[in-house]
């Protein structure tokens, strides 16, 4: 299966000794077992990059390969497993890629922007909201990986500013080429009008629905640093300008 196409082709033996020296802290006993750290290698990759269907039969392998040293129980090893595998990390999120696309983010309202020259405006949105950027949720992986500090410790990952919706649409104005912005119609709407229209709603839009987190813990513990909200909203912008303006 993949695991086989994987030592084929060298690809498992270069994980392994990439991800050797974190994997055999975590995973001792077997640390002699070349078949089995291959495997969890490749187990470990495949969430890293949000590949669950991929994830799952190399876990197994794993998996049998843990629990032939200790036959009939669940030894530590095969606890870990399980462990990395309910709560592992993701550089490529593709689960919660997936469901910000089909609830909407910034990228919708710059298709409007660009492909319909329409841009909503919420009447009534009171709420409030952080973001971070995907560049420093990967940077804060990496600040966490092989450092003893992070381990079992949670952290929030967020911005300091704090966001409104109509902080959010003049943002997304400020950052558009000039020329994209000429006959540009903005639409008031109210939340409720939005959502029975299929706008997309993608953060908090009343008060109640508004949670703030500190991220003072990750930037003092593991030295995170966030792209700036008007930075980050430039870069995302010309990144998908390149896309919808051929």
């Amino acid at each position: 299966g993949v695991m086989e196409v994987m030592r084929q082709s060298g690809l498992a033996g270069q994980l392994s000794r990439l991800l050797a020296p974190l994997l055999r802290r975590l995973f001792p006993q077997a640390a002699g077992d070349r078949r089995t750290m291959d495997a969890i290698s490749a187990n470990v990759s495949a969430n890293l990059l949000g590949l669950g269907n991929a994830a799952t039969p190399l876990g197994l392998e794993a998996a049998r390969g843990l629990a032939r040293s200790s036959p009939g129980t669940a030894s530590d090893g095969l606890c870990m497993l399980v462990v990395c595998n309910t709560a592992s990390i993701q550089l490529i999120p593709t689960t919660v890629a997936s469901v910000r696309a089909a609830q909407g983010c910034a990228a919708p309202f710059i298709s409007m922007l660009l492909q319909n020259h329409v841009l909503p405006r919420f009447t009534d949105a009171q709420g409030k909201f952080q973001v971070v950027y995907v560049k420093d949720a990967a940077r804060a992986v990496l600040a966490c990986l092989g450092n003893e500090r992070a381990y079992g410790q949670a952290y929030n990952l967020c911005q300091d500013e704090i966001i409104t919706y109509d902080m959010f649409f003049d943002t997304l104005k400020s950052v558009a080429e000039p020329t994209d912005l000429e006959g540009l119609v903005e639409v008031p709407l109210t939340v409720e009008q939005a959502m029975s229209q299929g706008v997309p709603v993608p953060f908090p839009a009343v008060e109640q629905e508004t949670h703030l987190c500190d991220n003072v813990k990750g930037k003092t513990e593991l030295g995170l640093v966030y792209t700036d909200f008007e930075e980050g909203m430039r870069r995302t912008y010309k990144a998908f300008r390149n896309v919808y303006v051929q």
